[in-house]
């Protein structure tokens, strides 16, 4: 009897067994594209899978909705995840794909300036990341949704490696600008992406006022990120 035939319906989480978290960095797909069209269907999962968690959470979603949203059996899904929370894994590992070639390209830009001129100061560049975070919260819905149902400090959280390795990687581009250490760079960045994920969580981009709230966003992380970490 196919075991994944009673599998179309989630299991409640307390019946649920127990399995090993892993970071999303580490993930292995249970079948690897090879081919243009499992490479198609996986996108297409991923693509269904990111507005069915956007507008249901994680408790609200099934793999069944993901599967028809994509046009796929729910058996094909199994084929590549093992049940929703692989899912939310694999979009996180997604996100932090895109947020590392995104806030690395404002990175680049700023280290271009400093070097070319006088350089960004920090209000600058910080403003200039917390406006790309808002714009890929726009094509990750459903990873920020994630962020607010798990927050990213719980081990089990597909957020958590998202989190440490994004605030590795701002400690390190930021660091090559020549801050200040009046302050621990790796403390205040963590206090800052905290912030930022929290503010554009409770001001999704379908909300009212949410450019308003960007905008003293910006101000916000830009003062604190100056008056902590100086000048470039």
């Amino acid at each position: 009897m196919s075991r994944r035939r009673l599998g179309d319906v989630e299991r409640p989480d307390h019946v649920r067994p127990t399995v090993q978290r892993r970071d999303p960095g580490d993930i292995e797909l249970k079948s690897t594209p090879q081919q243009s069209r499992s490479r198609e269907t996986l996108d297409r999962l991923l693509a269904a899978a990111d507005v069915e968690f956007a507008t249901h959470g994680l408790a609200g979603v099934t793999t069944t909705a993901i599967a028809e949203r994509a046009g796929v059996s729910v058996g094909t899904l199994y084929r590549f995840f093992a049940d929703k929370r692989a899912i939310a894994d694999a979009l996180a590992q997604q996100y932090l794909a895109d947020a590392v070639a995104a806030f690395g390209a404002v990175l680049d830009r700023a280290n271009e300036d400093h070097e070319g001129r006088k350089g960004e100061d920090v209000a600058a560049i910080v403003s200039g990341l917390v406006r790309c975070a808002a714009d890929l919260q726009v094509t990750h819905t459903g990873y920020y949704r994630l962020a607010q149902d798990l927050r990213p400090d719980g081990d089990d959280s597909p957020g958590h490696v998202v989190r440490t390795a994004l605030v590795d990687t701002f400690v390190d581009r930021l660091g090559r600008l020549g801050l200040d250490r009046r302050a621990d760079p790796r403390v205040v960045i963590e206090l800052i992406i905290e912030t930022v994920r929290h503010t554009l969580v409770v001001h999704p981009p379908s909300m009212p006022g949410r450019q308003q709230a960007v905008e003293e966003l910006e101000l916000m992380v830009s003062a604190y990120a100056t008056a902590r970490l100086g000048t470039t």
